[in-house]
């Protein structure tokens, strides 16, 4: 029976810590790109401690391009792209909306992993993925039901959230193809690197000073979104 529990499990979990924080995101009013930046650092250091206490070696991974270059690519197509496209989608839209269209996520993964070889599909990704596509046909429906204006809105929203689908698919596909690292080091390396990414983009672009005149509210809420959302439930889907 365990081996039946365990993998349906860690999925529950991940969409349980998502779909309850993302509400803070929703009301949020400082840009998506913005709240990112007070999100990875959120999760960065929510993961910093442990990371020093059972000694991930960082240093040595940055010493190894091929391995560093693929860590900051699943940073990139996981928490910079990823996430900042989800963001935009759940504040340009409607929650009931974005979260099932990132659920296509199932689908991508499951049948580009398949072909590759790195996992078989049984019932548990069989059920996921028919759930999937019933959660698509139903926004379909709604949206054709919408006014020209909320039908316009609409569509951005499920096309921010297609994209952060396909990046997070890219992610997910990439760290199936890790086998030298466990699930923690995945997790924290890969997020340090999109974190020292996005200081380098937003530095050098000179919109440092909108994280730091972030209304307070907004940077508690994108705080517990990274601690929680990138850094915990990251480090969970990667144990599966």
């Amino acid at each position: 029976m365990q081996p039946l529990i365990t993998p349906l499990l860690y999925p529950i979990l991940v969409a349980f810590i998502w779909g309850i924080l993302v509400i803070l995101v929703k009301d949020t009013k400082v840009p998506a790109i913005y709240g990112l930046g007070v999100s990875l650092t959120g999760g960065v250091f929510f993961m910093f401690l442990p990371a020093v206490i059972i000694n991930v070696p960082v240093f040595a991974i940055f010493a190894e391009p091929a391995i560093m270059v693929n860590m900051a690519i699943i940073g990139i197509t996981r928490y910079i792209l990823g996430t900042c496209l989800f963001y935009m989608s759940v504040k340009t839209g409607d929650l009931t909306i974005a979260t099932p269209i990132v659920g296509l996520k199932i689908i991508i993964v499951t049948f580009i992993s398949v072909a590759l070889g790195l996992e078989r599909l049984n019932f548990l990704l069989m059920a996921a993925i028919l759930l999937a596509t019933a959660g698509f046909m139903t926004i379909t429906f709604h949206v054709r039901k919408l006014d020209n204006l909320n039908r316009w809105r609409t569509i951005k929203c499920i096309a921010f959230a297609l994209a952060a689908a396909l990046c997070w698919s890219a992610g997910d596909i990439l760290v199936l193809r890790v086998k030298h690292m466990n699930p923690f080091s995945i997790t924290f390396v890969s997020l340090l690197l999109s974190w020292l990414l996005y200081l380098i983009f937003i530095i050098s672009s000179r919109k440092q000073v909108f994280l730091l005149r972030m209304p307070s509210l907004d940077r508690k809420r994108y705080l517990l979104h990274g601690m929680f959302s990138l850094a915990l439930a990251y480090f969970i889907l990667n144990l599966s």
